[in-house]
């Protein structure tokens, strides 16, 4: 927790499992630490939230904007997209 509140470890680094035992921690103080160090990490307000990103909902999606980004991130993605192939483990049909 003092790493958290001092800024060498991001709250935000810690899953919610982690989060949760931390929260749920048999030692008060632990516990209140948590309380303290995680509250900064969770927005409520959902609407705000839904409001930054309502953006995205009117891109248009475009083969080539695609394909110009997909090799770094799905290969296997790229091979049957550009090439029509497929690469990896396939089922049997």
């Amino acid at each position: 927790m003092a790493a958290i509140a001092g800024g060498k470890v991001a709250a935000t680094d810690f899953d919610a499992a982690r989060r949760q035992r931390l929260l749920e921690h048999r030692s008060a103080d632990v516990r209140r630490k948590a309380a303290k160090a995680f509250a900064v990490t969770v927005d409520t307000d959902r609407q705000k939230v839904v409001a930054e990103y309502q953006s995205a909902v009117n891109l248009r999606a475009t083969l080539s904007a695609g394909r110009s980004s997909s090799p770094k991130r799905a290969p296997h993605v790229t091979n049957w997209l550009m090439w029509g192939t497929r690469s990896g483990p396939t089922s049997p049909r």
